[in-house]
């Protein structure tokens, strides 16, 4: 089934436009600094080594596991543990950086939401309240919230829809987010901010299926055993929980996961234009639509900001006319 989507606020989101983020070749270090000092760059840290270090000593002090000296020797060129010259400079990508806690902020919602923290309380539903890993979100009919990251990813929950955030963290130093989103019903539609330069993760997570992302705007539709995705920008990587490879989707694709179904691009049908301006009808409003070939349903979101992530009200139809 293909569905349509539509964005309405006060202002009309009908397209989108954008691409995959580019690598960033980051600046040169310099190869020697003050000793004992540490630099933070994209996605690293320098540190400069001072009097007595080893490769295992700056590990353990670093990435708090000394093994991790075999790993940093590659990636500096040094091949033995031995000590190093003062003032020399070594880097350690964010990969290697021990992780700490990290949180997540209710920046917009309306209806009927509940939140359970990772210790079974309830959390405030109020603009600022604070989740953290290990909690839970549920949305009540025509509900809707949305969730900031600390590095401006945005993760919206639609109406009839429950989510868990099983892994929020972020490495030391750098800030770099690691992000695990399980759906575990409903819907759920995000705005990841450019990972390629802090080397962090995101990933929504279904029974079916696993969803990396390296900054984009999409969408995970969890219903009768299947998994949808749609990418609006950006791209993204499905693949089955375990599997080694997966499928690229790019901007304008989708693919449908199932118990029996591998992920597999197809093209999204074009946004819906409006044939008429909204009409107000007592007290909702009706929106006529072009009708698209090959779309099965329509649906219209209204929202209160202009990337329409903070949605206070849907229609889903069969028919163009939605109210």
């Amino acid at each position: 089934m293909r569905i349509i989507f539509i964005l309405l606020g006060f202002y009309c989101l009908l397209t989108y436009q954008t691409g995959i983020a580019q690598p960033v070749t980051p600046p040169p270090i310099a190869n020697s600094g003050a000793p004992g000092t540490v630099r933070i760059g994209d996605g690293q840290v320098i540190y400069y080594a001072q009097a007595g270090d080893t490769l295992s000593s700056i590990a353990q002090q670093l990435s708090s596991r000394s093994g991790n000296w075999v790993a940093l020797g590659k990636l500096n060129r040094i091949s033995k543990d031995i000590s190093i010259p003062i003032g020399t400079a070594i880097v350690i990508p964010a990969d290697l950086l021990p992780d700490e806690p990290n949180e997540a902020r209710i920046v917009a919602f309306s209806g009927s939401i509940s939140a359970i923290d990772a210790n079974g309380g309830a959390v405030r539903i109020a603009p600022g309240s604070i989740l953290r890993e290990g909690a839970s979100v549920e949305t009540g009919a025509n509900s809707f919230l949305t969730l900031a990251l600390t590095d401006q990813s945005r993760i919206s929950i639609p109406s009839n829809s429950r989510i868990a955030l099983s892994r929020l963290r972020m490495a030391r130093y750098t800030n770099s987010p690691r992000t695990e989103v399980s759906i575990l019903r409903g819907r759920i539609e995000t705005r990841v901010a450019p990972l390629h330069i802090n080397r962090g993760r995101f990933e929504v997570r279904s029974p079916q299926s696993v969803t990396g992302v390296r900054g984009t705007h999409f969408r995970v539709a969890l219903a009768d055993g299947r998994v949808n995705h749609e990418v609006l920008s950006g791209s993204v990587m499905v693949n089955r929980p375990g599997a080694s490879s997966g499928v690229l989707l790019r901007q304008g694709q989708g693919a449908i996961v199932g118990a029996e179904r591998a992920p597999a691009a197809v093209q999204l049908l074009p946004a819906p234009q409006l044939a008429a301006a909204p009409v107000a009808d007592g007290a909702s409003v009706r929106f006529d639509l072009v009708p698209v070939t090959g779309a099965s349903a329509y649906q219209v979101q209204i929202a209160t900001d202009s990337e329409g992530q903070d949605v206070v009200a849907e229609s889903i139809g069969a028919e163009p006319r939605l109210n």
